[in-house]
């Protein structure tokens, strides 16, 4: 499971906001505590956490 992912950042993002790729490069770092959530609750899809359903998130109200 990842925890702690990274990686490049893709040319086209910052092509899009007028960066020179040939000069620029970029890391991307996240936490990934999102994963860690769904092994702990058992959501089978990732998507379920980020749709912004308040039925689902409501079941995780009381649960710290």
């Amino acid at each position: 499971m990842e925890i702690l992912g990274c990686g490049m950042v893709d040319p086209a993002v910052f092509e899009a906001v007028g960066v020179d790729t040939e000069r620029y490069t970029g890391w991307a770092f996240g936490m990934g505590l999102d994963r860690a959530a769904m092994v702990r609750y058992g959501i089978p899809d990732i998507r379920m956490l980020f749709d912004g359903d308040m039925r689902f998130h409501r079941q995780f109200v009381d649960t710290v």
